[in-house]
């Protein structure tokens, strides 16, 4: 019994942690979309870079306020093809359906240019702000996905207890 508990135990404490900072995640994203149900007019005023990723920073009032948001994704990917004859790229950059920005990349890559063409200062796009504290918001859309990190916490968890659990029915027919 005591064998069972000390080869367990490490597999239940990183599990379960990892499992509540996943359902957290997933409750504070609710929650959020559940408050931001007002709508405003923002407008692109600057990008942000890094990452292979560029994201319009939309300006927006409220309240008699001004706040900025970064518009996020659900994902980003980048496809990069280098060429010799061709070393720089910057465009055939698009958002898809599913809210994934896709980026063309190159040797030399002008992220300035790739969000200018997508996004163009002063482009008008809603806003989603929660009336009680506007800086809560979402920018353009609001997501209907649950956010990849928690995803990621929550099957790691689960993996740790099954391990947990599986040790502690071995050890018990040993």
């Amino acid at each position: 019994m005591q064998t069972t508990i000390v080869m367990t135990a490490p597999f239940i404490l990183t599990g379960l942690p990892l499992i509540i900072v996943g359902l957290v995640i997933i409750a504070h994203q609710r929650n959020k979309i559940q408050r931001c149900v007002a709508v405003t007019t923002g407008w692109v005023v600057d990008y942000k870079y890094g990452n292979d990723c560029v994201c319009p920073i939309l300006g927006y009032q409220a309240n008699g306020r001004n706040y900025k948001i970064t518009r996020k994704f659900r994902g980003i990917i980048t496809t990069t093809k280098i060429t010799p004859t061709n070393p720089y790229v910057d465009s055939g950059a698009y958002v898809s359906d599913k809210d994934v920005l896709h980026l063309k990349a190159g040797m030399v890559t002008n992220y300035r240019a790739v969000a200018e063409r997508l996004w163009p200062k002063g482009t008008a796009m809603p806003v989603y702000y929660d009336p009680e504290n506007p800086s809560r918001a979402f920018a353009q859309r609001i997501p209907n996905y649950t956010p990849i990190l928690a995803i990621i916490l929550l099957a790691i968890g689960a993996v740790e207890l099954a391990a947990a659990f599986a040790i502690g029915i071995a050890l018990t027919f040993l």
